[in-house]
């Protein structure tokens, strides 16, 4: 009788496991969203890379590699990339750096969609609204794992 229970439980778990993939780097995935800040005269990047699937990442500099972050909720992460696809095709075109940018990026699949600017986008403060909310989101993610409130 044991057996009989056993064997569909194996198999639920190991299906739910399956369709849980994780990365270990963010361009694994085919599909991500990427914000960042930097520029000026060292030209470091830094920001966060987000997963459909909540994962984080934090890269700071061209060759710091990516530090994983605590997952955000699915629900959260899903919301994110909704907003991003309203907000940023409009403004892909507009690429405004300057000194120090701003930049959010969407990829899916062979497209990458990316707006950079320096200061704000005037009329399109739907970007700078975005990329606030996610910034403020990921950098909670990254004080739970530096011991800060």
């Amino acid at each position: 009788m044991s057996h009989k229970l056993l064997t569909p439980v194996f198999i639920l778990s190991t299906l739910l496991f399956a369709s849980c993939r994780t990365f270990s780097v963010p361009n694994e995935s085919k599909e991500w969203l990427m914000i960042s800040e930097g520029g000026g005269f060292t030209g470091i990047e830094t920001g966060y890379f987000l997963i459909p699937n909540g994962q984080v990442f934090y890269f700071s500099g061209p060759d710091s590699g990516y530090k994983e972050l605590p997952k955000l909720s699915r629900r959260t992460s899903k919301q994110f990339f909704h907003r991003v696809q309203t907000v940023l095709p409009a403004l892909s075109d507009r690429q405004s750096p300057d000194n120090i940018n701003k930049t959010v990026s969407w990829h899916k699949g062979n497209q990458t969609l990316s707006a950079t600017w320096y200061r704000n986008f005037g009329e399109h403060d739907s970007i700078l609204q975005f990329y606030n909310d996610v910034l403020n989101t990921t950098s909670k993610q990254w004080s739970l794992i530096q011991g800060k409130p």
